[in-house]
């Protein structure tokens, strides 16, 4: 057995130990430290049983060669997954360690490698002695002896990658340097150890195998990062300047002239100088008001201070004025200072803060004012204001309740406000909650509600909701008592529309109606002009104000001859028109019948001033013959009329007694 490679195999053997014992007891986070410590006590198995595999008198007892071979298992095959491990607890890759399933999903099938050769495969079928020692013969008839090489590279891939991003994306020099060192040194190690263990024996070439034994560069780079690098130990060396990167403060040393001799990463960020300049400027450089800064200094040294504060500005490398307060703090040794801690802190939040809490304080103020001015207005206005939950329960009224309902407020509150409102504007108030529930904007409508003394009143109203947590909750409501301008309106409504001394519909809603009967919907449609007589006769002899009686009389008389649905209208100083809509031409000859009847029946009564009225009609069927001819033709119907001996002797008569009476 006494031949180098054996003796080679037990130091590494004792290396790994030695790697063991030394990172056992220091102050490692364990979830880094216990996978480097299975790596290592994987490689120390590995080198030590090999040490037994490679003497060729190893051949005289088979039972104990392949014993030692199966031993070694126990380093090569759980070493992809121990690399894995290790690589991904070093890093702290994605968080992946902090779930149950990675390590089951790594480890798994390196041990389905393990137990395929503790339980009859092996990867090699047998060994060659060579110059005396013993070479491995691959195994060449079955698909698993490619399983172990196919997952030592995919699982090698896999942790070299985790390290490359890990150092890329780690903010610190020394991680740098030591995921290069580590991938440098593996990446070798795992070419070499691929070639002697792997591909000789696939090919019969006459190289053993000595990963194992290759390892040891990677052990030794292992070593070397540890003492240089302080690798996978908590130092203050490692852990303050670390500690230093990640606060928000800047961080400076400087020496006794002040030239910045340390920055932490903040620095870099809130001032905008790379860190190739920082390195040649002092702290007088970075400020516009250095005397300021020298003055602190020269204070400091005089009274022997532990430190001091001051409000400064410091100056970007964009010229921007950066405000910071900033802590002083000699660095005494032997006695003499030796240079200054400086942390300066970004005062741009803290006066953000105070200007917020100014601006909450004015808006506070302005919101108790506006709470004032508010129930000022809720209690001295006198419009209606009121609250309603969405079931319509009145939460609040303000006193105006008093004039426009004639109700307290507090008769209200409680009360469902739909039964304030007339039943015809019911269906309305609730649609237009319905709506102001769906579309939540402004809403504006009119209704009436019942006065306490059963009196209608008209209120415009606009009501919003109230939201809480992004849900309604109420509606508030706007009232305003229009019923006078409401009354005013349908009076003007009514004037635009009827005769001032007959009350009936005028010439212009006559002419609009002639319009709407033009559409053909309504036919056939009848239409009856009537000329009262004599009105000419009355007026000279007697005033316009019993001319104007007489009209009101005829009016009443043909008002009375005719349907709801018809339209009676003054369409002249003494003609009358009406329009019966949907009536042939048996209804409108009874019509103008019914009028000739009324007229005879007052005159029988013995009135002062007898009435004559000239009839005339004409009936529309079709769309053949416009609605203005049918104007027309019962127009020259009624002057047929008019032009008779009756109406003639009416007039001889009219004139005989209009003189009569004007003589007493």
């Amino acid at each position: 057995m006494a031949n180098p490679y054996s003796m080679l195999s037990f130091l590494a053997a004792f290396i790994y130990i030695f790697l063991i014992m030394y990172v056992v007891p220091k102050d490692i986070r364990p979830r880094v430290k216990y996978p480097f410590v299975f790596l290592c006590l994987s490689m120390s198995v590995w080198s030590a049983a090999y040490a037994f595999v490679y003497p060729a008198s190893a051949l005289e007892s088979t039972n104990t060669l392949w014993f030692w071979y199966r031993l070694s298992s126990l380093g090569w095959c759980l070493l992809p997954a121990f690399i894995l491990h290790f690589s991904l607890a070093l890093t702290g890759f994605r968080g992946w360690l902090n779930h149950w399933y990675t390590l089951f999903l790594v480890y798994t099938p390196a041990v389905i490698n393990l137990y395929q050769v503790w339980t009859g495969y092996l990867v090699v079928k047998g060994f060659r002695p060579y110059q005396g020692i013993l070479l491995e013969v691959s195994n060449n008839g079955s698909l698993w002896q490619y399983s172990h090489p196919l997952l030592l590279i995919v699982y090698f891939c896999i942790a070299c990658l985790v390290v490359w991003i890990w150092a890329r994306e780690s903010p610190f020099r020394h991680e740098k340097i030591q995921a290069r060192i580590i991938l440098t040194v593996g990446c070798i190690t795992m070419a070499i150890g691929m070639l002697t263990n792997i591909l000789a024996p696939f090919l019969q070439i006459n190289i053993p195998a000595v990963a194992h034994i290759l390892t040891l560069g990677l052990a030794v780079a292992m070593w070397w990062v540890m003492l240089k690098h302080r690798f996978l130990m908590i130092t203050t060396e490692i852990v303050v300047p670390k500690i230093l990167e990640y606060v928000s403060e800047m961080v400076f040393l400087a020496d006794q002239g002040g030239r910045i001799t340390y920055f932490n990463h903040p620095v870099e960020l809130l001032t905008g100088y790379p860190a190739s300049e920082l390195e040649h400027l002092s702290i007088a450089d970075l400020t516009p008001e250095p005397q300021q800064v020298s003055n602190c200094i020269q204070r400091l040294s005089k009274t022997g201070l532990a430190g001091d504060t001051i409000s400064i500005s410091c100056k970007t490398r964009s010229g921007d004025s950066l405000p910071v307060e900033m802590d002083i703090t000699p660095v005494v040794i032997s006695g003499a200072t030796a240079g200054y801690v400086i942390v300066a802190r970004d005062m741009r939040p803290t006066l953000l803060l105070e200007q917020e809490i100014l601006e909450k304080a004015r808006a506070e103020e302005a919101m108790r004012e506006s709470e004032t001015l508010y129930r000022e207005l809720f209690h001295n206005t006198n419009d209606l204001i009121y609250v309603h939950d969405l079931n319509g329960i009145v939460i609040s009224m303000n006193p105006a309740s008093v004039n426009i309902l004639g109700y307290e407020p507090e008769e209200l509150i409680g009360t469902d406000i739909f039964d304030l409102v007339i039943p015809e504007h019911k269906e309305l108030a609730l649609k237009m909650l319905h709506n102001k529930l769906v579309s939540d904007q402004v809403t504006w409508y009119d209704l009436s509600v019942i006065h306490k003394n059963g009196q209608h009143v008209f209120l415009e109203l606009s009501t919003r909701l109230h939201k809480k947590d992004g849900l309604p909750v109420a509606v508030q409501g706007t009232a305003r008592d229009v019923t006078e301008r409401k009354q005013i309106e349908d009076r003007l409504r009514h004037f635009s529309m009827h005769d001032a001394i007959t009350g009936l519909y005028n010439r212009a809603y006559f002419n609009e109606e002639m319009q709407r009967m033009s559409s053909g919907r309504h036919l056939p449609v009848g239409l009856i002009i009537c000329d009262l007589d004599g009105l000419k006769l009355v007026n000279d002899y007697l005033g316009h104000d019993v001319g104007d009686k007489m009209l009101v009389t005829a009016a009443r008389l043909i008002e009375d001859c005719f349907r709801q649905e018809d339209t009676v209208a003054r369409v002249g100083g003494d003609e009358f028109g009406i329009i019966l809509p949907e009536s042939p031409v048996g209804i409108v000859s009874m019509a103008a019948d019914r009028i000739l009847e009324a007229v005879e029946a007052y005159n029988k009564s013995l009135p002062r001033i007898p009435l004559s009225i000239s009839v005339g009609w004409s009936v529309l069927s079709d769309l053949k013959v416009s609605m203005n001819e049918l104007f027309k033709n019962a127009d020259n119907h009624m002057y047929q009329s008019k032009y008779t001996d009756k109406t003639f002797t009416y007039k001889h008569f009219l004139e005989d007694r209009l003189r009569s009476l004007t003589l007493k």
